[in-house]
Protein backbone atom coordinates (compact mmCIF):
# COMPACT_ATOMS: atom_id res chain seq x y z
CA UNK A 1 0.00 0.00 0.00
CA UNK A 2 3.03 2.26 0.35
CA UNK A 3 3.04 3.01 -3.36
CA UNK A 4 -0.63 4.01 -3.41
CA UNK A 5 -1.35 7.54 -4.60
CA UNK A 6 -3.98 7.77 -1.89
CA UNK A 7 -3.25 8.64 1.72
CA UNK A 8 -2.89 5.98 4.41
CA UNK A 9 -2.42 6.54 8.14
CA UNK A 10 -1.17 4.25 10.96
CA UNK A 11 -3.82 2.07 12.56
CA UNK A 12 -4.29 3.27 16.16
CA UNK A 13 -6.55 0.61 17.68
CA UNK A 14 -6.00 -0.73 21.17
CA UNK A 15 -4.96 -4.32 21.92
CA UNK A 16 -5.16 -6.33 25.14
CA UNK A 17 -3.46 -9.27 26.81
CA UNK A 18 -4.99 -12.73 26.38
CA UNK A 19 -6.49 -12.55 29.86
CA UNK A 20 -7.97 -9.09 29.24
CA UNK A 21 -9.42 -10.19 25.88
CA UNK A 22 -11.10 -13.20 27.45
CA UNK A 23 -12.58 -11.03 30.18
CA UNK A 24 -13.66 -8.24 27.83
CA UNK A 25 -15.17 -10.59 25.25
CA UNK A 26 -16.95 -12.59 27.97
CA UNK A 27 -18.37 -9.53 29.74
CA UNK A 28 -19.40 -7.97 26.43
CA UNK A 29 -21.16 -11.19 25.44
CA UNK A 30 -22.92 -11.40 28.82
CA UNK A 31 -24.01 -7.79 28.42
CA UNK A 32 -25.11 -8.19 24.79
CA UNK A 33 -26.89 -11.46 25.52
CA UNK A 34 -29.25 -9.51 27.80
CA UNK A 35 -30.41 -7.44 24.82
CA UNK A 36 -34.01 -8.11 23.84
CA UNK A 37 -36.46 -6.76 21.29
CA UNK A 38 -38.86 -4.83 23.53
CA UNK A 39 -42.40 -3.92 22.51
CA UNK A 40 -43.47 -2.23 25.76
CA UNK A 41 -41.86 1.20 25.86
CA UNK A 42 -41.91 3.98 28.42
CA UNK A 43 -42.71 7.49 27.23
CA UNK A 44 -39.75 8.80 29.25
CA UNK A 45 -37.69 11.11 27.05
CA UNK A 46 -34.22 10.19 25.79
CA UNK A 47 -31.68 13.00 25.18
CA UNK A 48 -31.09 13.70 21.49
CA UNK A 49 -27.33 13.47 22.09
CA UNK A 50 -27.74 9.84 23.17
CA UNK A 51 -29.55 9.02 19.93
CA UNK A 52 -26.91 10.84 17.90
CA UNK A 53 -24.12 8.85 19.58
CA UNK A 54 -25.99 5.61 18.91
CA UNK A 55 -26.59 6.43 15.26
CA UNK A 56 -23.03 7.57 14.68
CA UNK A 57 -21.87 4.24 16.16
CA UNK A 58 -24.06 2.48 13.61
CA UNK A 59 -22.61 4.72 10.92
CA UNK A 60 -19.09 3.50 11.76
CA UNK A 61 -19.94 0.15 10.12
CA UNK A 62 -17.94 -0.89 7.06
CA UNK A 63 -19.56 -0.51 3.63
CA UNK A 64 -18.72 -1.33 0.03
CA UNK A 65 -16.04 1.11 -1.23
CA UNK A 66 -16.74 3.14 1.94
CA UNK A 67 -19.87 4.58 0.30
CA UNK A 68 -21.89 4.44 3.57
CA UNK A 69 -25.19 3.93 1.73
CA UNK A 70 -27.54 4.76 4.57
CA UNK A 71 -29.63 7.51 6.13
CA UNK A 72 -31.12 7.30 9.63
CA UNK A 73 -34.41 9.16 10.06
CA UNK A 74 -34.74 10.19 13.70
CA UNK A 75 -38.39 10.89 14.53
CA UNK A 76 -39.73 12.40 17.74
CA UNK A 77 -42.66 14.38 16.30
CA UNK A 78 -45.82 12.91 17.88
CA UNK A 79 -48.08 13.61 14.90
CA UNK A 80 -45.69 12.00 12.47
CA UNK A 81 -45.19 8.98 14.73
CA UNK A 82 -48.96 8.50 14.96
CA UNK A 83 -49.27 8.69 11.19
CA UNK A 84 -46.51 6.11 10.74
CA UNK A 85 -48.19 3.85 13.29
CA UNK A 86 -51.50 4.16 11.43
CA UNK A 87 -49.90 3.20 8.11
CA UNK A 88 -47.80 0.44 9.66
CA UNK A 89 -50.80 -1.17 11.36
CA UNK A 90 -52.76 -1.03 8.11
CA UNK A 91 -50.02 -3.03 6.37
CA UNK A 92 -49.63 -5.40 9.32
CA UNK A 93 -53.35 -6.20 9.35
CA UNK A 94 -53.06 -7.21 5.70
CA UNK A 95 -50.06 -9.38 6.53
CA UNK A 96 -51.69 -11.13 9.48
CA UNK A 97 -54.94 -11.67 7.56
CA UNK A 98 -53.52 -13.08 4.34
CA UNK A 99 -49.96 -12.28 3.34
CA UNK A 100 -48.31 -14.45 6.01
CA UNK A 101 -48.40 -18.23 5.69
CA UNK A 102 -49.81 -20.38 8.49
CA UNK A 103 -46.29 -21.58 9.25
CA UNK A 104 -45.05 -17.99 9.57
CA UNK A 105 -47.92 -17.07 11.89
CA UNK A 106 -47.24 -20.16 14.00
CA UNK A 107 -43.55 -19.25 14.29
CA UNK A 108 -44.54 -15.78 15.51
CA UNK A 109 -46.88 -17.05 18.24
CA UNK A 110 -44.18 -17.46 20.94
CA UNK A 111 -43.12 -13.84 20.39
CA UNK A 112 -46.60 -12.45 21.07
CA UNK A 113 -46.59 -10.21 18.01
CA UNK A 114 -49.68 -8.93 16.23
CA UNK A 115 -50.77 -6.12 13.93
CA UNK A 116 -50.91 -3.55 16.77
CA UNK A 117 -47.73 -1.43 16.89
CA UNK A 118 -48.25 0.86 19.87
CA UNK A 119 -44.48 1.03 20.41
CA UNK A 120 -44.25 3.37 17.43
CA UNK A 121 -46.18 5.93 19.37
CA UNK A 122 -45.06 5.71 22.77
CA UNK A 123 -6.03 -15.44 17.97
CA UNK A 124 -5.77 -19.34 17.28
CA UNK A 125 -4.70 -20.10 20.88
CA UNK A 126 -7.58 -18.11 22.33
CA UNK A 127 -10.58 -20.02 20.99
CA UNK A 128 -12.64 -18.89 24.00
CA UNK A 129 -12.38 -15.28 22.83
CA UNK A 130 -13.71 -16.17 19.39
CA UNK A 131 -16.52 -18.25 20.88
CA UNK A 132 -17.57 -15.33 23.11
CA UNK A 133 -17.45 -13.01 20.09
CA UNK A 134 -19.59 -15.33 17.95
CA UNK A 135 -22.12 -15.91 20.72
CA UNK A 136 -22.40 -12.13 21.04
CA UNK A 137 -23.17 -11.97 17.33
CA UNK A 138 -25.73 -14.71 17.79
CA UNK A 139 -27.59 -12.57 20.34
CA UNK A 140 -28.76 -10.31 17.48
CA UNK A 141 -32.49 -10.01 16.74
CA UNK A 142 -33.88 -12.04 13.82
CA UNK A 143 -37.17 -12.51 11.98
CA UNK A 144 -39.48 -14.69 14.14
CA UNK A 145 -36.37 -15.43 16.26
CA UNK A 146 -35.28 -18.03 13.71
CA UNK A 147 -31.58 -17.04 14.05
CA UNK A 148 -30.88 -17.86 10.37
CA UNK A 149 -27.11 -17.95 10.57
CA UNK A 150 -24.13 -20.25 10.94
CA UNK A 151 -20.64 -19.00 11.81
CA UNK A 152 -17.86 -21.15 10.36
CA UNK A 153 -14.72 -20.58 12.45
CA UNK A 154 -11.57 -21.52 10.53
CA UNK A 155 -8.00 -21.71 11.83
CA UNK A 156 -6.79 -24.65 9.70
CA UNK A 157 -3.94 -23.29 7.55
CA UNK A 158 -4.55 -25.63 4.61
CA UNK A 159 -8.22 -24.74 4.45
CA UNK A 160 -7.48 -21.01 4.74
CA UNK A 161 -5.01 -21.26 1.84
CA UNK A 162 -7.58 -23.10 -0.27
CA UNK A 163 -10.19 -20.44 0.43
CA UNK A 164 -7.67 -17.70 -0.41
CA UNK A 165 -6.83 -19.41 -3.71
CA UNK A 166 -10.52 -19.63 -4.69
CA UNK A 167 -11.28 -16.11 -3.47
CA UNK A 168 -8.43 -14.59 -5.47
CA UNK A 169 -9.55 -16.45 -8.58
CA UNK A 170 -12.98 -14.82 -8.32
CA UNK A 171 -11.48 -11.44 -7.43
CA UNK A 172 -9.23 -11.44 -10.50
CA UNK A 173 -12.31 -11.97 -12.66
CA UNK A 174 -14.05 -9.10 -10.87
CA UNK A 175 -11.17 -6.65 -11.24
CA UNK A 176 -10.64 -7.58 -14.89
CA UNK A 177 -14.21 -7.34 -16.11
CA UNK A 178 -17.07 -7.78 -13.67
CA UNK A 179 -16.57 -4.43 -11.90
CA UNK A 180 -17.52 -1.22 -13.66
CA UNK A 181 -15.02 1.61 -14.11
CA UNK A 182 -16.95 3.66 -11.55
CA UNK A 183 -16.74 0.83 -9.03
CA UNK A 184 -13.01 0.41 -9.56
CA UNK A 185 -12.49 4.15 -9.19
CA UNK A 186 -14.42 4.18 -5.91
CA UNK A 187 -12.18 1.39 -4.62
CA UNK A 188 -8.91 3.19 -5.42
CA UNK A 189 -8.68 5.15 -2.11
CA UNK A 190 -8.98 1.87 -0.20
CA UNK A 191 -5.93 0.33 -1.87
CA UNK A 192 -7.70 -2.96 -2.60
CA UNK A 193 -6.81 -5.45 -5.30
CA UNK A 194 -7.29 -9.13 -6.13
CA UNK A 195 -4.56 -10.31 -3.71
CA UNK A 196 -6.04 -11.43 -0.37
CA UNK A 197 -3.04 -12.44 1.73
CA UNK A 198 -4.97 -11.60 4.91
CA UNK A 199 -6.87 -14.88 4.51
CA UNK A 200 -3.62 -16.78 5.09
CA UNK A 201 -2.16 -14.40 7.68
CA UNK A 202 -5.08 -13.81 10.06
CA UNK A 203 -5.26 -16.53 12.75
CA UNK A 204 -9.02 -16.85 12.38
CA UNK A 205 -11.42 -16.62 9.46
CA UNK A 206 -15.13 -16.31 10.21
CA UNK A 207 -17.50 -17.22 7.39
CA UNK A 208 -20.97 -15.87 8.08
CA UNK A 209 -23.56 -18.09 6.42
CA UNK A 210 -27.19 -17.10 5.91
CA UNK A 211 -29.88 -19.77 6.02
CA UNK A 212 -32.98 -19.01 3.88
CA UNK A 213 -34.67 -22.10 5.31
CA UNK A 214 -34.17 -24.89 7.84
CA UNK A 215 -34.35 -28.62 7.14
CA UNK A 216 -35.84 -30.88 9.82
CA UNK A 217 -34.96 -34.52 10.45
CA UNK A 218 -37.61 -35.64 7.93
CA UNK A 219 -36.10 -33.49 5.19
CA UNK A 220 -38.92 -30.93 5.27
CA UNK A 221 -38.02 -27.32 4.59
CA UNK A 222 -39.14 -24.53 6.93
CA UNK A 223 -38.77 -20.94 5.73
CA UNK A 224 -36.82 -18.31 7.67
CA UNK A 225 -37.91 -14.67 7.56
CA UNK A 226 -36.07 -11.39 6.88
CA UNK A 227 -32.89 -13.38 6.38
CA UNK A 228 -30.59 -10.66 4.89
CA UNK A 229 -31.74 -8.17 7.51
CA UNK A 230 -31.28 -10.64 10.37
CA UNK A 231 -27.85 -11.82 9.25
CA UNK A 232 -26.82 -8.22 8.63
CA UNK A 233 -27.71 -7.36 12.22
CA UNK A 234 -25.77 -10.35 13.54
CA UNK A 235 -22.77 -9.34 11.44
CA UNK A 236 -22.91 -5.84 12.93
CA UNK A 237 -22.93 -7.29 16.44
CA UNK A 238 -20.02 -9.51 15.42
CA UNK A 239 -17.86 -6.63 14.21
CA UNK A 240 -18.44 -4.59 17.39
CA UNK A 241 -17.67 -7.61 19.59
CA UNK A 242 -14.40 -8.11 17.69
CA UNK A 243 -13.52 -4.44 18.16
CA UNK A 244 -14.45 -4.57 21.85
CA UNK A 245 -12.03 -7.49 22.35
CA UNK A 246 -9.14 -5.41 21.00
CA UNK A 247 -8.92 -7.35 17.75
CA UNK A 248 -9.34 -6.19 14.16
CA UNK A 249 -11.45 -7.49 11.30
CA UNK A 250 -12.10 -6.95 7.62
CA UNK A 251 -15.38 -7.56 5.81
CA UNK A 252 -14.66 -9.36 2.54
CA UNK A 253 -17.34 -10.25 0.01
CA UNK A 254 -15.85 -12.08 -2.97
CA UNK A 255 -18.48 -12.32 -5.66
CA UNK A 256 -19.77 -14.86 -6.43
CA UNK A 257 -19.24 -16.66 -3.09
CA UNK A 258 -20.58 -20.14 -3.84
CA UNK A 259 -17.06 -21.57 -3.78
CA UNK A 260 -16.97 -21.06 -0.01
CA UNK A 261 -19.95 -23.31 0.63
CA UNK A 262 -18.38 -25.98 -1.57
CA UNK A 263 -14.96 -25.69 0.07
CA UNK A 264 -16.51 -26.05 3.54
CA UNK A 265 -19.02 -28.70 2.42
CA UNK A 266 -21.90 -26.75 3.94
CA UNK A 267 -25.49 -28.00 3.67
CA UNK A 268 -27.74 -26.83 0.82
CA UNK A 269 -29.68 -24.40 3.03
CA UNK A 270 -26.62 -22.25 3.78
CA UNK A 271 -25.35 -19.38 1.61
CA UNK A 272 -22.10 -17.42 2.22
CA UNK A 273 -22.81 -13.88 3.42
CA UNK A 274 -19.45 -12.50 4.61
CA UNK A 275 -15.83 -13.61 4.95
CA UNK A 276 -14.23 -11.91 7.96
CA UNK A 277 -10.55 -12.35 8.89
CA UNK A 278 -9.99 -11.76 12.63
CA UNK A 279 -6.77 -11.23 14.57
CA UNK A 280 -4.38 -8.64 15.94
CA UNK A 281 -3.41 -5.61 13.89
CA UNK A 282 0.16 -5.77 12.58
CA UNK A 283 2.54 -3.41 14.38
CA UNK A 284 2.93 -1.39 11.18
CA UNK A 285 -0.72 -1.68 10.13
CA UNK A 286 -2.02 1.16 7.96
CA UNK A 287 -5.62 2.02 7.16
CA UNK A 288 -7.07 4.37 4.52
CA UNK A 289 -7.32 7.95 5.69
CA UNK A 290 -11.07 8.24 5.35
CA UNK A 291 -13.65 10.60 6.75
CA UNK A 292 -16.93 9.15 7.93
CA UNK A 293 -20.08 11.06 7.14
CA UNK A 294 -21.10 13.56 9.81
CA UNK A 295 -24.34 13.39 11.79
CA UNK A 296 -25.84 16.00 9.47
CA UNK A 297 -25.11 13.69 6.54
CA UNK A 298 -26.63 10.52 7.98
CA UNK A 299 -29.35 11.73 10.39
CA UNK A 300 -32.57 13.43 9.29
CA UNK A 301 -34.51 14.94 12.20
CA UNK A 302 -38.30 14.97 12.42
CA UNK A 303 -39.01 16.90 15.65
Amino acid sequence: MADSKHSFIPYSGKSYSSEEMIERSKSFYEWAEKRRSVRDFSSKSVPKEVMENILMTASSAPSGAHKQPWTFCLISNATLKSKIRELAEEEERKSYKGRMSKAWLKDLEPLGTNAVKEFIDVAPWIKEVMENILMTASSAPSGAHKQPWTFCLISNATLKSKIRELAEEEERKSYKGRMSKAWLKDLEPLGTNAVKEFIDVAPWIVIVMKRPYEINEDGEKHKNYYVPESVGLASGFLLMAIHNAGLVALTHTPSPMNFIAKALKRPENERPFLLIPVGYAAEDAQVPELTRKSNSDVIEYYD
